[in-house]
């Protein structure tokens, strides 16, 4: 099999290319088969459908386990076609931008540890089948509490020359989301210049490959590739809702997934996925419109599955449809939140306020864009003294936005009710000296008459279009608030960007 760098064609091939660019011929994945030559033997095939065939070895128009069906592409960027969206606008999509994860991005790697040598069955591409060795072993951990072992092909030598290695591609498939790597166990390293692969629980690496990889600033790109095979196939590329969505869009996002639908459409499709839904910032406005106007109905299949796509998204426990999640991004982005825990990093969306978390909240959204930190000063409380947030207590005291829970006490464990929160944004908003407009005949919300303690306040976050309600024309005003409603609620106050 060639390289990915390498392509070659003949002139009957040259002129279907032609025909196929310019609309002028139609021809089917067999028709495609047939004009390239056998598959191969059956045997590798079944490997094939394992391991993703071919790996990532896709800067051609067409698949790559079909001989010379090949075009060569000459920019790590795939060329959009010209012709309607029904032909497909790529040739392999791990080419569409080089940007979409790249070495400066995070990791959730933590580590390897070096557990000694042992037997271990790894597919060898140079080979075309399984070889048995005496591997060097490394227990792989991630931050999102995934581990997988990482074995390495003796032919490097030493643990020491192993351990680069292991360290090398644990830092990397650590910066794939948590989704795609939910179901990788293992890693087999190998040397040699041969494509990627995925499937079987598995991720097939041959480090001269990586050169070239890395030479285009595809190397995560490939990954995801390889590691939606190994994660997302299984659960997915049957599934009656993605056949439908294939169905409704009518055409591929490349020529690749078109050639092999069952078997590469997930892996060809996830990652413009990604590029548009969370790296859009990174790729051409025409790339964009072009992924959402050729797999729109794949792009709300993704949508509509709550991946956990840590560490592309900020938070671990945050899901990519969570229905607040850009809200909480938007939060931790000004500097508002570090979330509520670091390995890994965690928001607790659904997690109930306390007053104490409230006051630095507040405080910060008060200051933004500047960086603040509340003075050290001494506590007036009585029930704060020795709190973690006793100043951020008393910073919110001194801006009149709060005198306590009780006679000098401010209860910093208690939960904010969505009535006491009204109150707090608002004089957080416009100043301690503000009061809202009389509440009149109604509140709006059926569970707030006009004589509740709040209802002003409430009627008047709701006129500011702070809150919409908890639904049905509630405003559920004794519920407790969640970080996740707080998040909404702080980034409509303080107009955070």
């Amino acid at each position: 099999m060639k390289t990915y760098s390498k392509y070659s064609f003949n002139i009957v091939t040259l002129f279907t290319l032609l025909a196929l660019f310019f609309g002028l011929l139609s021809i089917s994945p067999t028709q495609a088969e047939a004009l390239a030559g056998p598959r191969p033997a059956s045997g590798d095939y079944l490997w094939a459908r394992g391991m993703g065939w071919g790996g990532t070895d896709v800067g051609h128009f067409g698949s790559p386990d079909i001989g010379n069906y090949n075009v060569a592409i000459d920019s790590p960027r795939a060329r959009l076609f010209s012709p309607p969206l029904a032909i497909p606008p790529f040739s392999g999509t791990i080419f569409i931008d080089p940007d979409i994860i790249t070495a400066s991005d995070p990791t959730t790697f933590l580590n390897v540890v070096y557990a000694g040598q042992g037997l271990r069955t790894m597919f060898d591409r140079r080979v075309n089948g399984l070889i048995t060795v005496n591997a060097y072993l490394f227990n792989a951990s991630f931050a999102d509490g995934l581990a997988a072992e990482i074995q390495v092909n003796p032919e490097f030598g030493s643990p020491a020359a192993a351990l680069v290695e292991a360290q090398k591609y644990g830092e990397v498939i650590g910066r794939l989301p948590t989704a795609l790597r939910i179901d990788v166990e293992t890693v087999w390293i190998h040397k040699g210049t041969q494509p990627f692969g995925g499937g079987n629980n598995n991720l097939l690496i041959h480090t001269g490959q990586t050169a070239l990889y890395e030479a285009d600033g595809v190397l995560e790109e490939t990954l995801v590739h390889e590691a939606s095979h190994t994660s997302l196939d299984a659960t997915h590329a049957a599934a009656p809702n993605w056949l439908a969505a294939q169905t409704a869009d009518g055409t591929f996002i490349s020529t690749y997934a078109q050639s092999e639908p069952t078997r590469e459409d997930i892996a060809e499709s996830f990652l413009p996925y990604l590029a548009v839904r969370y790296r859009s910032d990174r790729i051409s406005q025409s790339v964009a419109d072009t992924i959402l106007q050729t797999i729109p109905n794949r792009i709300a299949y993704f949508d509509n599955q709550s991946f956990n796509l840590y560490p592309l998204l900020t938070f671990a426990d945050v899901s990519s449809n969570y229905w607040s999640r850009r809200s909480i991004e938007r939060l931790y982005n000004a500097g508002i939140t570090g979330g509520c825990s670091i390995i890994p990093l965690n928001y607790c969306p659904e997690n109930q306020i306390k007053r104490a978390e409230m006051a630095v909240f507040l405080e910060k959204g008060l200051h933004y864009p500047s960086t603040y930190t509340a003075p050290n000063v001494a506590p007036t409380f009585g029930d704060t003294v020795g709190h973690w947030a006793e100043d951020w207590i008393e910073a919110l005291k001194s801006d009149g936005i709060t005198s306590g829970c009780a006679t000098n006490l401010y209860c910093p464990e208690n939960p904010v009710t969505r009535a006491e929160m009204a109150v707090f944004l608002l004089k957080s908003k416009h100043g301690s000296s503000y009061s809202p407009p009389a509440v009149g005949a109604s509140t709006g919300f059926t569970d707030v008459s006009n004589t509740y303690w709040a209802a002003a306040w409430i009627k008047q976050l709701a006129a500011e279009a702070i809150t919409g309600g908890c639904g049905g024309g509630n405003y559920c005003p004794d519920d407790p608030v969640t970080r996740a409603e707080m998040a909404v609620f702080l980034v409509s106050t303080f107009n955070l960007p």
